[in-house]
């Protein structure tokens, strides 16, 4: 499995209400379902205000290197690129997700209320 993550900034005085923007959203909205060889589709506005955010992400999941060229390759996923183009810069990463690190809680304070515990203990 492949995770393609991408990261993108806005470019100087483009705003979220830029109609240009807008449309990048709904489009960025549509990958998922436009591009059968995505197994999942995530996107996304960034709420940080940090100096070092990016503005905008989206993170998919294909299944091997062939389905990623394919998303690539796909005439949505192009027509998407030529849109966030006119008012983004972006970087990306493709990542194995065999060779990564991955947590997943259900809980997320459960690490808080185990160590809390353990903490009492000793």
């Amino acid at each position: 499995m492949i995770r393609h993550i991408v990261l993108f900034t806005l470019h100087e005085g483009v705003s979220w209400h830029d109609p240009r923007a807008v449309h990048a959203v709904e489009i960025a909205g549509r990958v998922g379902n436009e591009v059968p060889e995505l197994l999942s589709w995530y996107a996304g506005k960034n709420i940080s205000d940090r100096a070092v955010a990016c503005d905008f992400v989206v993170v998919g999941l294909l299944r091997d290197p062939h389905d990623l060229e394919r998303y690539l390759d796909n005439p949505f996923h192009q027509q998407a690129i030529r849109i966030w183009r006119e008012i983004s810069d972006w970087v990306i990463a493709d990542v194995v997700e065999e060779d990564a690190v991955t947590l997943t809680r259900t809980n997320p304070r459960e690490h808080e209320e185990t160590n809390t515990r353990e903490g009492a203990n000793t």
